[in-house]
């Protein structure tokens, strides 16, 4: 329409050209001056009245008349299409100026406010030609006031929220906001700005500092198991990333088990739908003194618990039992689980086990992944086959690699190890366990140092290593689908069990590394009741201190008696567990759990 109003210019340039060429003044020239002077104001209507006027004129009695004429036609159809445009963009203001005015901001949905602004802003820019109108003026305005109140009303709340989610931990609400915040950029990118983009980065710096976040849940306390292995109970259903979720807690010693002791539930809902979920559907998190677990049953936060059927599978025909779950009451929240920040140590630790030393440089802690880097030297040419493990302990974080080294005597080889770790170190873990070529090392996770324990470590929270040719079980027995137990029926979630893997297998052992950490040892020494009976023989366990007999315990064929274990450790580097078996008639031998394993600084 601006070429428009160009080659109404020009023609008006004409036509004044051509009444400088007539003998005077008169009707047309007067019909023409008053068009012109209309058109500039943008009163189409009295100008298209005046063009008409002319058109009708006739050119017999014009200088020039069928040129004037025709100018006047081209004038008439241009002031009658910018009539079409004005008459359109007025209606479209008075629609739009209506739906303003009945718009409730607060609740609106952010794609209608985006598209009534979209409205407005294609008016105003339809407009900006005839700038000097009172219906330029009028639209201008109202945007003014229309960005203002949505910036005060919806943008400002948002972000305000968005502030106190993140301040709070509850990192999924805080990105809907970021959400809904880009949906308003679309329309008020002077409003919003770079918002959105630096709430997305401050939102990622923050959750990688957590492992896991506050969970709020509904509080129903429901003991789902008890025995001499600890408890199990069902604390509630609450949201945790965005899905509905079952929360369980496992207290005392089968907190050890809880990977293996995972409940299979079939959960109910008001709706009468229902969803089935086993250990596969299980995420664990561990602390020092219990284990929490989550099972994640719909991603609709709306649906209503109403019954939990659930077993554990630990009996043979075991089956389901069912709980009501009655209305919500009071709720209760999950703390949040912070994680230890990347960080690189430089220590210089050195430990000796036999003719080997283990020289510890660096030790780099990025996300999931620990690398540890160092040198071995071997006081003997030899071709080290090793383990190489991490183990972050009460968190049951472990990872294990395998290392083939050729290694010359006096002369140090350098390695570097990573280990890829199930998530996170908890920001509460002190130290970490790593064990290389039959020497393990506690390091301090704040300075690098050797970690010196402060108190008493469990047996089983150490990093166990299996001799040759053994068998080894902690805590649960994957193949039997039990927890440990003795011929008495003791149960020992906390338990080390072993045995040989081969009939020609002659000392089944296990070692764990202490260097001289650690002063003294108590446990408990049983048969394990899936192999107590004549027709295993009998058994004796050597207890060993770095290749020195500690103690020395007998098992006979019979209903063998549990036996206490208590020996002194100090100046000790690896203690070793090993058993002589005398095989039954037909070549079974006993296992052998070491349980209740307590280890005194």
């Amino acid at each position: 329409m601006r070429n428009r109003n160009r080659a109404w210019v020009g023609l008006l340039g004409c036509l004044w050209l051509l009444a400088g060429c007539s003998s005077g003044g008169g009707e047309y020239e007067k019909h023409m001056a008053t068009a012109d002077k209309a058109m500039e104001s943008l009163d189409v209507d009295t100008a298209i009245t005046q063009y008409r006027q002319v058109t009708e004129m006739d050119p017999e009695k014009l200088k020039y008349g069928e040129g004037r004429i025709v100018i006047a036609n081209e004038l008439l159809m241009n002031a009658e299409e910018l009539k079409g445009r004005l008459d359109e963009l007025k209606s479209r203001a008075e629609e739009v100026k209506k739906s303003v005015a009945g718009l409730d901001i607060e609740n609106a949905e952010a794609e209608e406010i985006v598209r009534m602004n979209g409205e407005l802003s294609d008016i105003q820019s339809n407009l900006e030609e005839f700038s000097s109108t009172s219906l330029y003026k009028e639209i201008s305005d109202l945007r003014n006031q229309f960005t203002d109140n949505i910036k005060t009303k919806r943008i400002d709340p948002i972000v305000s929220e968005i502030e106190a989610s993140i301040g709070k931990l509850e990192f999924d609400h805080a990105e809907s906001g970021v959400a809904e915040l880009r949906q308003f950029a679309d329309g008020f990118a002077e409003a919003v700005g770079s918002t959105p983009e630096d709430f997305f980065s401050r939102i990622e710096l923050e959750k990688a500092k957590y492992i896991d976040f506050p969970v709020t849940y509904n509080n129903r306390d429901v003991v789902l198991l008890q025995n001499g292995a600890g408890k199990i109970t069902f604390l509630g259903e609450g949201v945790r990333q965005n899905e509905l979720v079952l929360i369980y807690k496992y207290e005392g010693e089968i907190r050890l088990a809880s990977t293996k002791v995972a409940p299979e539930i079939q959960a109910v809902f008001s709706d009468g739908s229902s969803v089935e979920l086993d250990e596969d559907d299980t995420t664990f998190r561990h602390f020092p003194d219990h284990t929490i677990a989550y099972q994640s049953v719909s991603d609709d936060l709306a649906q209503t618990l109403v019954r939990l059927d659930y077993r554990f599978g630990l009996n043979k025909d075991e089956t389901f039992k069912k709980t009501e779950i009655g209305p919500a009451g009071e709720t209760a929240t999950l703390k949040e689980v912070a994680a230890l920040p990347d960080t690189e140590l430089q220590p210089s630790l050195s430990a000796v086990n036999g003719k080997m030393t283990v020289e510890i440089s660096k030790i780099a802690i990025q996300e999931r992944a620990v690398t540890v880097e160092g040198k071995l030297t071997s006081g003997a040419d030899v071709n080290l086959e090793t383990p190489a493990s991490l183990y972050v302990p009460s968190h049951e974080l472990f990872d294990t690699n395998w290392m083939e080294e050729e290694l010359f005597a006096g002369v140090g080889k350098e390695f570097a190890v990573q280990f890829d770790l199930r998530h996170r170190i908890p920001a509460e873990a002190m130290y970490l366990k790593f064990y290389i070529a039959g020497v393990q090392v506690n390091i301090d996770l704040a300075t690098g140092k050797e970690y010196a324990p402060s108190g008493q470590e469990l047996l089983t929270q150490q990093i166990i290593v299996p001799g040759n040719e053994t068998d080894v079980t902690e805590s649960f027995d994957d193949w039997n689908n039990t927890i440990l137990e003795n011929t008495s029926g003791n149960l020992f979630a906390d338990g080390i069990a072993f045995i040989q893997k081969y009939h020609w297998t002659e000392a089944p052992s296990f070692s764990v590394g202490l260097n001289q950490q650690y002063k003294r040892l108590t446990a408990k020494v049983a048969v394990d009741k899936l192999t107590a009976g004549s027709e295993y023989g009998s058994s004796k366990v050597k207890v060993m201190g770095d290749g020195k007999v500690l103690k020395m315990l007998s098992f006979g064929s019979a209903k063998a008696a549990t036996l206490d274990l208590d020996v002194n450790v100090s100046g000790v580097r690896t203690l070793q567990f090993i058993i002589v078996p005398t095989p039954g008639k037909y070549g079974e031998t006993q296992r052998i759990i070491i349980g209740d394993g307590v280890l005194t600084p």
